[in-house]
């Protein structure tokens, strides 16, 4: 698969993340749900990741002619432009990558340099190093000397509720769409979201496994100008803290109009494949096999005149009055070209 192909997969997945993830928005992402709201998000990566390949399964090529009766080149050729893009893409997913291996190395080495603890059966990593807030990244739970000694408890159970939810691979699945997608403002948007979805579900384990409610909230008040490291795990400090305290004291059981709003997403769903079939879109955006790089080399397929077949390159050699019928048959890829007598 050549890389122009997977940076067209992505352009079909792009559109697709976007549409869906505003009627998320618009939709259900303030609706006390969590679990559903996080299996929409889930749903909206997987969506966004295999559609590309799903829908140029059903790309069908096209012959176009020009104003003047000219043939040109069929409506799927890879311009140069595109060629160029994909470059450009393929820098920001390697540099996405290269900041992801970073900041792994960081937690490593973090977690390497902590000492280990048993709280209550659980394994903790306390580090002495400074400016680091409480996190979770697969099961490992790390937490600075001082919150520790000040403040373990409602930590180490917010942090455990993560865990038992297994958000880490929640945010594999975000990385690795962004490192996809980095280009599309909405695939940072969504992750943000799904974060926020994450902290909604472990400050309501928090609560359910000892935590006091308005003790809890006025912890939490007090960590929000805390750092925000690592971005790949779990982390305490989360940003839209207000949000987080306005879902805690909602009610838990939704009205009929707000559980309507879950088929909002599908209904978006439903659009998206629309706009990605509309044949303009398609002729854009989608991938075709056999496409040729260079201005003189595009056509993958046989072309006969006449019952003989001749070369792609001869096609503009032929003046518009000489043709008769132009027959594009899909398998095998031919096109015949009969003239006049």
């Amino acid at each position: 698969m050549q890389m122009v192909e997977l940076f067209q997969y992505t352009l079909v997945g792009s559109i697709a993340m976007v549409i869906l993830w505003a009627a998320y928005r618009c939709s259900i992402a303030t609706k006390k749900q969590p679990g559903t709201n996080r299996s929409i998000l889930l749903g909206i990566y997987l969506i966004s990741l295999v559609i590309g390949p799903v829908l140029s399964l059903k790309a069908v090529s096209t012959v176009s002619v020009m104003a003047t009766g000219r043939i040109i080149y069929p409506a799927f050729t890879l311009t140069r432009w595109m060629e160029t893009l994909s470059y450009i893409w393929l820098c920001g997913a390697i540099f996405i990558v290269f900041f992801t291996v970073i900041e792994l190395a960081r937690v490593y080495q973090v977690v390497k340099g902590a000492k280990r603890v048993s709280v209550d059966g659980k394994d903790i990593y306390v580090t002495g190093e400074s400016g680091i807030s409480p996190f979770s990244i697969g099961r490992v739970i790390v937490i600075s000397q001082s919150d520790y000694q000040q403040s373990s408890a409602p930590i180490i159970t917010h942090e455990t509720g993560h865990i038992r939810y297994a958000h880490s691979w929640d945010m594999l699945i975000a990385q690795v769409a962004a490192i996809v997608f980095w280009y599309n403002p909405a695939v940072w948007l969504l992750r943000a979201d799904l974060k926020s979805v994450h902290e909604f579900q472990a400050d309501s384990y928090a609560i359910s496994n000892g935590c006091e409610q308005k003790a809890y909230q006025l912890f939490l008040i007090s960590r929000v100008a805390g750092s925000k490291f690592p971005r790949l795990g779990n982390n305490l400090n989360s940003s839209k803290l207000h949000q987080r305290i306005a879902m805690m004291n909602r009610p838990s059981k939704l009205r009929m109009r707000d559980r309507i709003g879950n088929i909002v997403p599908v209904v978006a769903l439903l659009a998206a494949l629309f706009v990605l079939n509309i044949p303009a879109v398609k002729a854009t955006i989608l991938p075709f096999k056999g496409t040729g790089t260079t201005e003189h080399k595009r056509l993958d397929m046989d072309i006969y005149m006449d019952g003989k077949e001749i070369p792609g390159n001869q096609l503009n050699e032929i003046s518009p009055s000489q043709i008769k019928s132009i027959t594009v048959h899909k398998n095998p890829d031919r096109i015949d070209i009969s003239t006049k007598d």
